[in-house]
């Protein structure tokens, strides 16, 4: 072997109790130069669609309609509004927990929570009640865990056509 290559496999460097040769420290340099512009993975809303909420229990709500259910996390206690703008009368509240919510509908700006922006707002029954509705009312999206700004609840359904809870 001619003398200038002897020294590229000559130990330069311990790794633990292992010795390293100059061309494994340059593979291992290279590798992880091509590891470090590779682009990171970030889950988008849509990813988290598939884990942001599960099946629920069936519900009925304050006039007998009977509905399927999905489990979501709110991260805030919210109030539930009478109607999907802010300035509807509250008549109930939600805490901070894994929530059912029956659909989602679009209505004016919620309420600014946490810095979020969005215009769904959530059919569901509050914790407390303040009103004959036995609590039920709508939440808005900027009180959930999952879900990007003016985006819907990913794994809860719209509410049909001219529903208004």
């Amino acid at each position: 072997m001619p003398t200038g290559l002897r020294s590229i496999f000559r130990p330069i460097a311990t790794m633990g109790s292992r010795k390293i040769s100059a061309r494994h420290a340059i593979a291992a340099a290279a590798t992880t130069a091509c590891l470090a512009v590779l682009p990171v993975a970030v889950p988008t809303a849509a990813h988290a669609a598939g884990g942001s909420c599960w099946g629920g229990p069936t519900v009925k709500d304050y006039a007998g309609r009977v509905f399927a259910s999905r489990t979501c996390p709110t991260w805030t206690e919210a109030l539930v509004m009478d109607d999907r703008w802010p300035t509807s009368p509250a008549i109930g509240r939600l805490f901070a927990a894994n929530n059912w919510m029956v659909c989602q509908a679009v209505g004016r700006d919620n309420p600014q929570l946490g810095g979020g922006r969005n215009t769904y707002w959530v059919y569901t029954q509050g914790d407390v009640s303040y009103s004959d509705k036995n609590g039920w009312g709508w939440v808005p999206a900027t009180a959930f865990t999952y879900g990007g700004d003016w985006q819907p609840i990913p794994g809860v359904p719209l509410c049909a056509a001219g529903f208004n809870g």
